[in-house]
């Protein structure tokens, strides 16, 4: 078997594929890292609020909620929770895609590198689609990534304003 030579295409490789090993690592500390916050913020909002919703509704209590305005306050949480889901897939499809875009163009580099060896005829078995195409959809999920993640910060923002209004009107008609 006829192996490449050449030690700048073997460096060129080895970069390529420690990029590709780099890539899946950083998959999984990016949606830790950016999508637990919204699970945490929305979810934790809705039951301390439900808490206090609980607390309130004791014979013993002096603090009165508008029901009305606590309900949209727990519906925008709910709603943070959703987008919060929908970023987790869509972030992890950008990733997957991205991951694609960089082993379809490694891909590349190891047929001109075996370019005379028997395992050629393999691996262009194996040629699906441009990088640039995979890329194009990892950049799209990306955005629908970035769009779930800001109207979920967004519904948590609403939510408060909600829950914050709910306990100032409620006190107010007890006055």
């Amino acid at each position: 078997m006829a192996m490449p030579t050449n030690d700048r295409d073997i460096a060129v490789y080895q970069t390529q594929r420690a990029h590709e090993v780099e890539l899946n690592r950083a998959t999984a500390a990016f949606e830790h890292a950016m999508v637990s916050p919204l699970f945490l913020l929305n979810g934790g909002a809705a039951v301390a609020f439900l808490t206090l919703l609980g607390a309130a509704s004791a014979e013993d209590s002096n603090l009165n909620i508008r029901v009305e305005l606590a309900v949209l306050a727990v519906v925008a949480w709910t709603g943070g929770l959703i987008l919060g889901a929908v970023a987790v897939r869509a972030g992890y499809l950008a990733q997957q895609k991205l991951t694609e875009a960089v082993k379809l163009r490694r891909e590349k580099y190891e047929r001109v590198l075996l370019r005379d060896s028997p395992l050629l005829p393999e691996l262009r078995k194996a040629e699906s689609k441009e990088p640039e195409t995979a890329k194009t959809e990892g950049e799209a999920h990306q955005a629908r990534w970035r769009d779930a993640f800001w109207l979920a910060l967004i519904l948590f923002i609403i939510g408060v304003v909600f829950a914050v209004v709910a306990v100032i009107m409620g006190q107010a008609v007890t006055c």
